[in-house]
């Protein structure tokens, strides 16, 4: 059933597939091998949505067959508005304690344009988070998501020494 599955994470940025406008499930990958590269960084994709989905058919009315499929529909993932990849690094303290920080990245494909709505979801699910002291971004390519997990672990590890000054 998987043979034909190449397994993304294992791959090179440069050997993923090369498509005229990337859909988001092959930019989210780039991203993802490109930050899962940083020591001390885990990071997967936060998929969202609700299982089982009713059938083409009864979209808006469910019919005899899916009703009892989705009386109780599992829902998954961080919720509507939430980003594309979700993760966390670990840093070390000086005491030896390792601390897990988290950080989310909204992967944005340049030239696709966001559903208004969702787009308002997404900002309030940033904003939200980033009152919490969460770190997030919005980014437009790999390199830049691996700038962004960077300078956070930079600014994470300058407030901890500061801390420890303190």
């Amino acid at each position: 059933f998987l043979a034909g599955a190449v397994a993304y994470w294992f791959l090179p940025v440069a050997a993923l597939p090369k498509v005229d406008m990337p859909t988001i499930v092959v930019f989210a990958g780039a991203v993802l091998v490109a930050i899962n590269r940083i020591a001390g960084v885990r990071a997967t994709r936060n998929n969202v949505g609700k299982s089982p989905c009713a059938c083409a058919s009864c979209v808006h009315r469910l019919c005899p067959r899916c009703r009892p499929r989705l009386v109780r529909p599992i829902t998954f993932g961080l919720g509507n508005g939430s980003p594309d990849v979700v993760g966390i690094c670990s840093l070390v303290l000086t005491s030896g304690t390792v601390l897990a920080l988290a950080f989310a990245i909204e992967c944005k494909v340049a030239g696709n344009r966001t559903e208004r709505r969702h787009g308002e979801e997404q900002r309030a699910w940033m904003t939200v988070a980033r009152r919490r002291g969460m770190a997030c971004a919005v980014v437009t390519s790999a390199a830049e998501a691996e700038t962004f997990v960077h300078s956070t672990i930079e600014t994470w590890r300058s407030c901890l020494s500061g801390l420890a000054s303190s």
